[in-house]
């Protein structure tokens, strides 16, 4: 994560400043700190460094959340980097970019007391950078204020050396697919995970969850969530979802955290039969045809 040191020194890149003593002297700090936060900084994929004979220059990294990074950096020359973009208000921020969360799950999911997350988020608030919803109980980011900030926020959050398919992530908890078999790490969850569950499945793909963790029903069939892109998988999500009896409450807490609650949403409608928003319709014959081959009895409500 991002310090204040580190988002000093970056900024110092960002604006042209490529040697060690002319950072240093940008920055206040020592040229041998300078030296050490710029070897963090390569590290994390955020920094290149070229070497001319003695000559040793550091300039930004091509990687895409530092592209957004010095574009906003353009347009907002005066923005408090090293404030809203580090430590924990930056956590919040890649927390909240995506869809609007609760207090109480902003505090689970970075580790902190929802006191603390109130008082950062009533600062951030003032600042025009999240808004609240809901009588003060939902808390959103607000793009309209800095969309290029936006951008910076969700490319950081997904930045990742790992080529697979990442459907989720936040900080070390990554949600992922892939086709080989040899690739597959930490936990297996989602579509993958439902042959165990009474309903055979296959698949050329796996779903994975890391850290290694002991996955719930409804941790797994939020993860198969993310999975959906065609009707068939969501008849397949829709007939674990009944056929297990899932926590109502406990799926919308977690759907909120994984950013996919207007999917869970749209699955209702579907048992509904009402107009869908992200996911595709399925008509109330093709359910029942489905749902008899696995012998849940469903009813229209």
């Amino acid at each position: 994560m991002l310090s204040k040191p580190l988002m000093r020194v970056l900024i110092s890149l960002i604006r042209g400043n490529n040697g060690l003593k002319t950072i240093s002297q940008q920055t206040g700090f020592s040229v041998s700190w300078v030296s050490n936060l710029l070897n963090k900084l390569t590290k994390l994929g955020f920094c290149e460094k070229e070497r001319k004979g003695n000559l040793v220059r550091y300039f930004p990294s091509r990687a895409s959340p530092i592209s957004k990074l010095i574009k906003l950096a353009d347009t907002e020359p005066q923005f408090g980097f090293e404030i809203f973009l580090t430590g924990l208000n930056l956590r919040i921020l890649m927390f909240c970019v995506l869809t609007p969360k609760t207090i109480k799950i902003i505090a689970k999911n970075v580790g902190t007391s929802v006191k603390a997350i109130q008082n950062r988020v009533a600062i951030m608030q003032r600042r025009g950078l999240l808004v609240r919803e809901k009588n003060y109980q939902i808390i959103s980011f607000n793009p309209k204020m800095y969309p290029n900030l936006e951008e910076f926020l969700k490319e950081l959050r997904f930045f990742s050396g790992k080529k697979a398919n990442i459907l989720w992530k936040f900080e070390k908890r990554v949600l992922f697919e892939t086709r080989r078999k040899e690739e597959v790490e930490g936990t297996l969850t989602g579509f993958s995970r439902y042959p165990e569950f009474g309903i055979p499945i296959y698949l050329n793909t796996f779903c994975c969850y890391l850290p290694l963790h002991k996955l719930s029903k409804e941790e797994i069939f939020i993860h198969s969530i993310l999975e959906m892109d065609h009707a068939r998988l969501v008849l397949l999500g829709l007939t674990f979802y009944l056929k297990h009896k899932l926590n109502r409450k406990k799926l919308e807490e977690l759907a909120r955290e994984y950013d996919c609650l207007e999917q869970l949403e749209d699955l209702e409608r579907i048992l509904k039969q009402e107009k869908t928003r992200i996911l595709p319709f399925i008509k109330e014959s093709e359910l029942k045809e489905f749902f008899e081959v696995y012998g849940i009895q469903w009813k229209r409500c």
